[in-house]
């Protein structure tokens, strides 16, 4: 049901489900809060989102998942890499999806250096690059900067290209 409200993008459904939800107590547990939050977000309800997000006690992956996509989406760029700071700061390792919800900031943002500083400090070594969506976010959000070499070189570093890589190449 949380995540159908999600798809509807029905913000009084998601409240009223959250209300029955909160009343259960079934709010206090991580998995219900992280889809309470998710939902709110694909609702286009940030400030709602964020709110509860503020009040998670633990917040894991999956929760700062939720808040950094959905900014990046809603076009809240600067705040979705501010969050990406602060997850780091909270001891929260960042994973692939989180990687790209970042790497959707910097291409909103046209920012390439931000977008490169996450390539080679946060994603080599890790083994996250050699994810092919990774790899053509990566593609994407150099090729939106001009930075064409840059993009070159990771679809060249690719040994599982498809259709995505191919076209954002182009």
């Amino acid at each position: 049901l949380l995540k159908q409200c999600g798809i509807l993008q029905s913000t009084s459904e998601a409240r009223r489900l959250h209300s029955w939800i909160a009343k259960t107590g079934l709010d206090r547990d991580p998995f219900f809060a992280n889809n309470v939050v998710q939902m709110y977000s694909r609702c286009g309800s940030i400030d709602e989102a964020a709110r509860l997000f503020d009040e998670m006690p633990g917040r894991d992956v999956i929760a700062w998942n939720a808040m950094i996509s959905a900014n990046a989406q809603s076009g809240r760029s600067d705040q979705a890499l501010e969050l990406l700071l602060l997850m780091d700061l909270d001891g929260v390792h960042p994973n692939s999806v989180t990687f790209l919800s970042a790497l959707e900031a910097c291409t909103n943002l046209s920012d390439a250096s931000r977008g490169s500083k996450l390539h080679t400090e946060g994603m080599l070594g890790s083994g996250i690059e050699n994810s092919r969506k990774v790899s053509n976010a990566l593609i994407n959000m150099y090729g939106k900067c001009r930075e064409l070499g840059r993009a070159k070189a990771v679809f060249d570093g690719m040994s599982d290209r498809d259709t995505v890589s191919w076209t954002t190449m182009l």
